[in-house]
């Protein structure tokens, strides 16, 4: 697990947030954003891919790139039965 932490990306993130006004919120997140560009708090190097798979008789099941594989079990059903 990653952690990062800036104190003024927090102020910027909650001004954005207490606003509605669109040019201060787009001029709030590019702060944000160029501090993330300049800082790269996480650089990936290596991804692992996924299989996912199940039975044919099993649809609604859908693979997600990040998070849980029962992201929308809900939408699981067996055909035929």
């Amino acid at each position: 697990m990653a952690v990062y932490v800036n104190e003024q990306i927090g102020v910027w993130q909650r001004e954005a947030l207490k606003t509605y006004d669109k040019a201060k919120r787009r001029a709030l997140y590019f702060k944000i954003q160029r501090v993330l560009i300049d800082q790269v708090p996480e650089y990936v190097l290596d991804w692992q891919p996924e299989i996912t798979a199940s039975n044919v008789d099993l649809v609604g099941v859908k693979p997600v790139p990040v998070g849980s594989d029962l992201w929308n079990v809900a939408d699981w059903h067996f055909v035929g039965r």
